[in-house]
């Protein structure tokens, strides 16, 4: 048998960001996993600087800190999911 790989090992190649781990059939890899790291950098670094100037905007607002961080992270979530929703070609055949 082989030694036990780590948990942050596996993680990384979960990821993309190490080794050259195989899927298993069935397995759900991140919807990123097949764009290259340079235009996934492309897309999610305008949606971060908006998520922050919102937490910004929102904390000139006289919005709460914690509320503001609640919804600037969710708008990130959201936007980043529609993103990489966006990059998905569906194939009828």
């Amino acid at each position: 048998m082989g030694e036990p790989v780590s948990v942050l090992r596996r993680i990384g190649n979960w990821f993309g960001l190490t080794g050259t781990y195989e899927p298993k059939a069935g397995e759900v890899r991140p919807l990123w996993y097949n764009v290259s790291k340079s235009k996934y950098l492309a897309i999610s670094i305008p949606i971060w600087v908006a998520g922050i100037a919102l937490f910004f905007l929102l904390l000139q607002g006289g919005i709460h800190w914690a509320l503001a961080s609640i919804v600037s992270v969710q708008s990130i979530a959201l936007a980043m999911l529609i993103a990489e929703r966006s990059t998905i070609k569906i194939n009828h055949g």
